[in-house]
């Protein structure tokens, strides 16, 4: 047992904190501070460790006491130092060897008595022994429970008596004692009337010596060599620290020991005392080092306590107020850090500066990273509380009591120091924003606002920039009371890759959509798109309108009461989201078809309204009856007919029946007589659809003879019926025999998307109804049987029938056949037919198609999971979708165990308190710097050539999708040309390799555009841009991208242009690509840097804003040395130029690189503490781009996340993140690192080993079924 308990003291020595090898205020094993001097010692600094309470005494000797020392009566002559950090001496091996090489061993009182009163010898007791006959010692005693003797009188000469873990009592009218006691972990009780400690050396945990009458303390000078001589010092004597966590009723108790045993007990008691009296035993625990149970919700304190092998935690408190508990910690000197944590510390638990420089122990350990038992840390020759460690001009001491961090020259980080906002503008440094009208301190006063008064709102804008033949479309916004961050206001640009909807095949198109952002709220915003001229002039053919994209029913709105001028377009607007300018001319005319209205069912239901004036007697009635019956008759199984007649009023006949018999009796049933008043027949036909519950086309066929009697007009009768038949989606014919109103009939058809039709004689009446049975059965007629009927097969063909955002991209198609031309229900063959892709539809008096899917494309979206089986398995065909299992377990932080180690470091109390000292006694006095390299040393070693460039993939896609959308208008009727493209565009959409998509694009999509490109005017010179407007090779990089990129991060230049020729096209497409795939990888960590920004941990949210700042400066820096060497000739003309694009990348790798370069390295950190933080900073970088990754999911299913963007590389270092903190965690634990030895006694380490390979196979797995590329310098087995 000593054996062991000393392995575990050296052990501890590196396990709790570290201080042999980082602080000289703490002696290395084996060495002490000052030679040993002591007469008695007392290690503890719990109050009350060291008493002497005498009627009259002597102490002759020195005495030392962690705490403060009572000697009331004592006359001492030697020097008497109280509230020590005393350093426990571990003497026994030196003991043992000395005066133990031969004992008896015995383990009762009754194996004592066979020795007698007199003990001379050596001897070992392995239990408690309590003797109350009186003790002759003159020999060696040592015991591992506690000692107590008792009796009429106790001698001991030469004597020695040592316990490993046990108390010590002696009580008796008379003790006489010389030599050595020594209870490093333990008590010793001396009672008695005349006490005399002749010729000793005491040293004990704690000491309590009471003398009735006289009390004798002389020292032994060969004792306190023999001491100093042999000790071994542990920095740190054994504890055991026990926290609590609530969750709803249940109370967590965790604790931390460097005590080798595997055996817990939990105690709990209602009241609390200070020798834990009044507990009683709540659970024993074996080989672990927490426990859960039930709190009491009838109880409003109760407290507890681990104890293990009579070692001890100090108690906490649960306070239970209401059912709402809370978890206090005893902390005695009221600094903010519990006593459990001072004992560890060393720290003076009754003094909240142990070392008087004027800063508290929190302060110093919590804040300013400087030491507690150093007035000046950075032996600088500057007290702690006067010295400034970041610099900024403010001591660490005032800045403690502003409340701002002296590790940091802006602690809020608003771009003003802390000196300037206290001592210049006399803003709040603790708030970005003083006046908390949302405008940060630093933007205030740059832009001419008073930050210490709160604004209404702010007069901000932001612009796209200029227009030109590259980019014929600019916006720009101006707000003027915006209640807001002003910053915060962006416009991001919209292609068809990133909004299907927004498209150039969208009726009057002029250029690209745009987002309009901000971070508040506005009454009214003024939007201005400005458009290159060459577009054309104002005039009748040319009227451009803003815009708004409906995102729920994927339609454009035209914003009220707009300004037109040549080349600007001007529109309020009270929300945001995405405009685009169209030419209200042409997006007009594709409404303006009379298409019939769309059905939820194949079948039809017609409303039969017939005249029964006197006019229609005889003959006539007769014919209509016949012919009535007849097309009824005609009508299919499920088809519903009514009738409804009507002379100066209406009458229902028959309500909607599908039985055929049932109709034409009523038909038979009829006869004639009196006025004619048509409106009264469609209004009542109206009322009988309106009053069931219809699924199917609607049609009304009215027939009559005559004019309204009395004489009336449309408007007066006829044009509201006409809108309700719109609204309910009634199809009407109206058939006129013989003189009629003819006006008031076909205005009545052709306005409900029917048609009217003349007999001039009632024998012409069956050649009409057998026209109008003709346009019916085409409603209900699918030939190719794919879903979709003839009649809106041919509307889709002839143009008349668009989609929903007015799109003609299905011109031109005959959805009977497929790509070859040959009869098919499936055009694309991807297995979903025509009518699964699209649908027709009727709202807001308008009939349109949705698409669900691109009917001539397999690949719609960039996922790499065609349309039938994202069908099949519910995601979205249209937007990129990912597979919610192994995205899921990505995120699933309670998977992985280095966020177990995280969420201690982050919410433990214990972890919490050690992560800071551990800092302190490393000499890491700006963890933010820690916290930098870190994020820098993972995108540096982890963010390789390989990851970046796997982004070119998705690059390649959306940039010739662009390219395919943007030319798509120019091939005008040649539609063998557009199902080349599209079916080009699905092949690239599909490809899961870079390789096939470049092997594709130099065999196919090359020589394609380069044909295509003669359609168009540049006969020599195909175009695209870089940031997506597809029509041109041509990039610019202005403020509204680096805005994009990096919140503001600074304008880059307008004039940054490149071209290139056909000839050179895939070469430089492919740079073009790499370009993109760089920018990409760019902007998502800057966004990952932003959210750290908002990080609760200020150490890593400074250090986000600071590697932003220098990453997005390397940017800048990179850019603007291309642009100055590309600025040599005028760049306005560029026809002519052949750009290489492999002389710009802007390598993402390379900038990270420069970064590093940048950051200041910390160094002389032990490993384990780099650990640590690596475990924290990459739980905080997972959950910052997890939050990135949700944030971009647009819905969901069982199996499905459809996104609103891809975000394969917010996943990509989610992965990579998880696997590094698995492999670190492991690390850790086989180093025994700072805290390793103590939470994790009880794991078996080959076994942490086999779980940490299987949670890294598993991560591999689910990378793999995602289709992510991992660094090459990932590695994946420990």
């Amino acid at each position: 047992m000593k054996k062991k308990i000393l392995s575990m003291l050296l052990i501890a020595t590196m396990i709790v904190t570290m201080c042999m090898q980082t602080s000289v205020a703490f002696a290395s094993q084996g060495e002490t501070e000052e030679p040993f001097n002591s007469t008695i010692t007392a290690i503890s600094s719990d109050k009350d460790s060291f008493i002497i309470e005498t009627g009259a005494g002597c102490l002759n000797g020195n005495v030392r006491g962690g705490s403060s020392i009572s000697t009331a009566n004592m006359n001492v002559n030697g020097s008497v130092t109280e509230n020590a950090n005393i350093k426990t001496p571990i003497l026994f091996d030196a003991i043992d060897e000395k005066y133990f090489s031969d004992f008896e061993s015995i383990s009762s009182a009754e194996e004592l008595e066979k020795i007698g009163n007199n003990v001379n010898g050596a001897v070992k007791i392995s239990n408690k022994l309590e003797l109350n006959r009186g003790l002759n010692l003159n020999g060696a005693l040592q015991t591992e429970g506690d000692l107590i003797i008792g009796g009429p009188a106790f001698n001991a000469n030469n004597a020695i008596i040592v316990s490993e873990t046990g108390n010590v009592t002696l009580k008796s009218d008379n003790i006489s004692f010389s030599g050595l006691i020594y209870l490093p972990y333990g008590t010793l009780t001396i009672e008695g009337d005349n006490v005399n400690l002749n010729n000793v050396c005491i040293i004990a945990d704690k000491i309590n010596i009471k003398a009735k009458y006289n009390l004798n303390i002389n020292s032994n000078r060969e004792l306190i060599k023999f001491v100093d001589k042999n000790a071994v010092y542990e920095d740190n004597k054994l504890y055991i620290f026990a926290e609590g966590k609530i969750d709803g009723t249940k109370l967590t108790i965790k604790w931390y020991t460097n005590i080798d045993i595997d055996e817990f007990d939990i105690y709990e008691s209602e009241t609390d005392t200070e020798d834990y009296s009044g507990y009683k035993l709540l659970a024993n625990v074996e080989k672990d080092n927490q426990y859960t149970c039930e709190l009491n919700n009838d109880l409003t304190e109760m407290y507890y306590y681990v104890e293990a092998d009579k070692y001890k935690s100090i108690g906490f408190k649960v306070i239970n107020k209401n059912g709402n508990y809370t978890i206090e910690y005893k902390d005695s000197d009221g600094d903010g850090i519990p006593d459990g944590i001072e004992e560890i510390y060393g720290t003076n638990v009754f003094n909240k500066d142990s070392d008087g420089d004027g800063l508290s122990d929190y302060d110093e350990v919590m804040i300013v990273g400087t030491h507690p038992l150093k007035k000046d840390t950075n032996g600088n020759g500057i007290n702690d509380y006067d010295d400034d460690v970041d610099k900024d001009g403010l001591s660490n001491g005032y800045e403690v009591s502003i409340g701002t961090n002296p590790a940091y020259k802006d602690t809020d980080m608003d771009g003003l120091t802390d000196y300037d906002e206290v001592n210049i503008y006399g803003t709040d440094p603790t708030k970005k924003d003083t006046d908390g009208d949302k405008a940060d301190d630093n933007w205030e006063i740059n832009n001419n606002t008073d930050p210490l008064v709160k604004n209404s709102g702010f007069s901000i804008s932001a612009t796209t920039g200029g227009v030109n033949e590259y980019n014929p479309v600019g916006a720009s916004v101006y707000i003027d009371s915006a209640k807001a961050d002003p910053e915060s206001l962006t416009i991001d640009r919209v292609m068809p890759s990133d909004n299907y909807y927004i498209s150039p095949m969208v009726a009057g198109y002029l250029g690209d959509g745009f987002d309009f952002n901000l971070d508040g709220s506005f009454d009214e915003a003024t939007l201005v798109f400005s458009y290159d001229e060459s577009l054309g002039k104002v005039s009748d053919g040319f009227q451009p309108r803003i815009y708004y994209y409906d995102e729920e029913n994927k339609m454009f709105e035209e914003l009220a009461n707009q300004t037109v001028e040549d080349g600007k377009v001007t529109a309020v607007t009270t929300h945001f989201s995405t405009y685009v300018l169209l030419n209200k001319v042409e997006f007009d005319k594709v409404w303006e078809s009379n298409i019939k209205a769309a059905a939820g069912e194949n079948t039809l239901n017609v409303a039969l309204v017939v005249d029964l004036s006197g006019s229609m007697r005889n003959y006539k009635i007769d014919t209509a009856k016949t012919v009535i019956n007849t097309f009824v008759d005609e009508l299919e199984e499920k088809d519903s007919s009514a009738l409804i007649s009507f002379t100066s009023f209406a009458e229902l006949r028959c309500g909607f029946t599908e039985d055929k018999d049932v109709i034409k009796n009523a038909v038979n049933r009829m006869t004639v007589g009196g006025l004619t008043a048509i409106y009264t027949g469609i209004e009542r036909a109206l009322d009988e659809f309106e009053a069931n519950d219809i699924n199917g086309y609607k049609m009304m066929v009215v027939f009559t003879d005559g004019y309204d009697e009395p004489s009336t007009t449309y408007e007066a009768n006829y044009r509201e019926l006409v809108e309700r038949a719109k609204k309910d989606g009634v199809t009407i014919y109206t058939i006129g025999i013989g003189t009629i109103d003819e006006n008031i009939l076909t205005n009545v058809a052709n306005n409900t998307c029917g048609s009217y039709f003349h007999a001039n004689v009632i024998s012409d009446l069956k050649g009409v109804v057998d026209n109008v049975r003709d346009e019916a059965k085409d409603l209900v007629t699918d030939s190719n049987n794919d879903g979709i009927c003839d009649y809106y097969t041919e509307e889709i063909k002839e143009g008349r029938l668009v989609l929903s955002n007015g799109s003609l991209e299905l011109k031109g198609f005959d959805l009977n056949l497929n790509a070859d031309g040959e009869p098919s229900d499936d055009w694309d063959g991807d297995g979903l037919k025509n009518g699964e892709e699209l649908t027709i539809v009727t709202k807001f008096g308008k009939t349109y198609i949705e698409m669900k899917s691109n009917p001539f494309m397999q690949y719609t979206d960039f996922d790499e999971v065609n349309d039938y089986d994202e069908v099949k398995h519910g995601s979205d065909p249209m937007n990129y979708s990912l597979e919610k299992a192994p995205a899921d377990s990505l995120m699933n932080s309670s998977a992985y165990a280095y966020e177990s180690y995280a969420n201690d470091m982050r919410y433990g109390t214990f972890n919490s308190y050690m992560i800071g000292y551990s800092s302190v006694i490393s000499g890491v006095w700006n963890k933010q710097e820690l916290y930098r390299n870190l994020i820098v040393d993972y995108y540096s070693n982890y963010m390789t050539t390989n990851v970046v460039n796997s982004d070119k993939k998705l690059e390649w896609k959306k940039t010739i999708y662009d390219a395919f959308k943007q030319l798509l208008p120019n091939i005008g009727t040649n539609y063998a040309l557009a199902n080349d493209m599209n079916i080009m565009a699905s092949y690239i959409n599909g490809c899961n390799s870079i390789d096939k998509i470049n092997n594709y694009f130099e065999s196919k999509v090359a020589s394609f555009l380069k044909e295509l490109n003669k359609l168009s005017e540049d006969a020599t010179q195909l175009r695209f841009e870089v940031n997506k407007n597809g029509k041109y090779v041509a990039k610019y990089i202005t403020e509204e991208q680096a805005v994009q990129l990096a919140r503001k991060i600074g304008k880059l230049s307008d004039a940054m242009v490149f071209a290139t020729s056909a000839v050179d096209l895939c070469d430089n497409i492919n740079g073009l690509i790499e370009i993109k795939a760089n920018e990409e990888y760019f902007a998502g960590n800057m966004d990952l840097l932003i959210k750290l920004e908002n990080s609760n941990v200020h150490d890593l949210s400074n250090a986000a804003f600071e590697t932003k700042g220098i990453l997005a400066g390397k940017y800048i820096e990179s850019v603007e040395s291309i642009v100055d060497d590309f600025l040599m000739e005028s760049i306005e003309f560029i026809d002519n130029v052949i750009w290489n694009f492999a002389a710009f990348k802007i390598p993402y790798v390379n900038l990270i690189a420069a970064v590093r370069n940048v950051s200041l390295a910390v160094t002389g950190v032990k490993e384990d503490v780099k650990q640590m933080y690596r475990m924290f900073c990459y739980s905080e970088m997972s959950l910052a781009y997890i939050d990135l990754f949700c944030s971009k999911i647009s819905d969901s299913n069982n199996r499905y996340y459809n996104m609103s963007e891809m975000t394969e590389n917010y996943l990509t270092n989610i992965a990579q993140l998880r696997i590094l903190g698995e492999e670190e965690q492991y690390d850790f634990y086989k180093n025994d690192g700072i805290f390793s030895g103590l939470v994790n006694i009880f794991n078996n380490s080959e076994e942490v080993r086999e779980n940490t390979n299987a949670s890294i196979k598993y991560i591999r797995k689910h990378v793999n079924t995602l289709h992510l590329t991992l660094s090459n310098n990932m590695k994946y087995e420990v």
